[in-house]
């Protein structure tokens, strides 16, 4: 009777839990653990089912909107991290100088200086990924010669992406691919020191931080423009605000690394006008709120990146009032975020976007169309090294001329 109660419960139990799940699927969310969109199930057809496309679509659904998701989650993390804790007799830390790294299943734990950083496995050339590559570079040549116009690439390497830090990086086996098959200009930005290094990128996150932003600013200014870059004229760090970002967010804070501090800088500029997803706006970011010491940005994973500068999904429009300068067009991803509004000094019309957004959002768009239509002088693609190498991106820029 006993054993019958419990099941019964049991049975109970899991149907309310599936019935709660199953009415959630529905719904669109941004899982800030594992820091992703929660997946969509898709409608049921004979094609999606015989495919198994129906099935694997519904589980991924499920899984992403499970009653208490993040609890799992944590829970699965910190056991994962622990055991591997336990076992590291059997696979050490490796030392090469200053750095020390700790590989856990998703992410390494990497030491500088007594300075933890959560940094993914190095990319490394391959067949395959040459190949990618190459199929990418064709596609931006393919756009710059139908725009007509002034077209260049901007390329920033991430944490993961330099031999400082994994000794088997090559940077030149990807440079030599790019050289062989770009028609049109590019630059790499990378660091040079360690040093340097624990300025540039967040810790547990895998953007560049706000000294990064700039120096990278400073190069694109003079790369694309051969002007002088703004100066920083303000520099601010926010107190009791820390930054855990979307690596942190990944293991479910499990891979114990202390978040950033929040700090931000500012430029001597005031434009005419900015506009976001074409609302004007005062200030470009959210840095008001920070300054006011608003209660959500101590909640531990809040997206600091995204609320101090405004993230990747996001139609930006700059009207500088320097007549004498030329309409340029930025696409790019989050990177770009902290050097849009600096970057716009240099326009006389700033105009900004990111491909995959854009191709969400207007079905309809044509970028030689919207080129044309806004005498743009100068179109700049801004990517990570990383993307090089992905299918997607080639594709998503393929839709914006389509």
């Amino acid at each position: 009777m006993k054993h019958s109660l419990f099941i019964l419960i049991m049975a109970l139990i899991i149907a309310g839990m599936g019935v709660v799940t199953v009415m959630e699927v529905g719904t669109p969310r941004v899982l800030v653990l594992e820091n992703h969109r929660s997946t969509q199930a898709i409608p049921w057809t004979w094609s999606s089912w015989m495919e198994t496309t129906f099935q694997t679509r519904l589980e991924e659904a499920m899984a992403d909107h499970f009653p208490g998701r993040d609890a799992w989650l944590t829970s699965f993390y910190t056991l994962n991290t622990t055991f591997t804790d336990a076992m590291r007799f059997l696979v050490p830390p490796k030392v090469y100088g200053k750095v020390i790294i700790e590989a856990y299943s998703d992410l390494n734990r990497v030491t500088i200086n007594g300075e933890a950083f959560l940094i993914p496995a190095p990319v490394t050339m391959s067949p395959s990924v040459k190949k990618q590559i190459q199929s990418n570079m064709d596609v931006l040549n393919t756009m710059a010669d139908t725009l007509g116009v002034n077209t260049s690439l901007y390329i920033v390497s991430a944490n993961r992406d330099t031999s400082l830090i994994y000794q088997s990086f090559d940077l030149d086996a990807f440079t030599s691919v790019i050289d062989e098959t770009l028609k049109i200009p590019y630059t790499v930005f990378t660091v040079d020191s360690h040093e340097e290094f624990l300025k540039t990128y967040y810790r547990t996150d895998h953007h560049w931080t706000q000294y990064g932003a700039d120096q990278g600013y400073r190069q694109l200014v003079e790369f694309a423009f051969q002007e002088d870059p703004l100066p920083v004229s303000q520099s601010r760090c926010f107190d009791g605000i820390f930054f855990y970002g979307s690596y942190s967010r990944q293991v479910a804070g499990a891979i114990n690394v202390d978040g950033d501090p929040v700090c931000w800088y500012g430029y001597d500029y005031q434009p005419i006008q900015i506009s976001v997803n074409g609302n004007v706006v005062e200030n470009y970011g959210g840095v008001q709120s920070y300054v006011n010491q608003a209660p959500e940005l101590k909640v531990k994973y809040f997206d600091h990146y995204s609320r101090l500068y405004t993230g990747a999904n996001a139609v930006v429009e700059i009207i500088s009032g320097f007549e004498n300068k030329p309409k340029v067009l930025l696409i790019g991803n989050s990177f770009t975020a902290p050097i849009r509004f600096p970057l716009s000094y240099h326009t006389s019309h700033f105009y900004y976007f990111s491909a995959d957004y854009l191709n969400d959002t207007m079905s309809d768009f044509n970028l030689a169309q919207f080129v044309r239509d806004h005498q743009i002088d100068q179109v700049i693609l801004m990517i990570q090294l990383g993307q090089i190498r992905q299918y997607t991106y080639g594709q998503e820029l393929k839709r914006l001329m389509d």
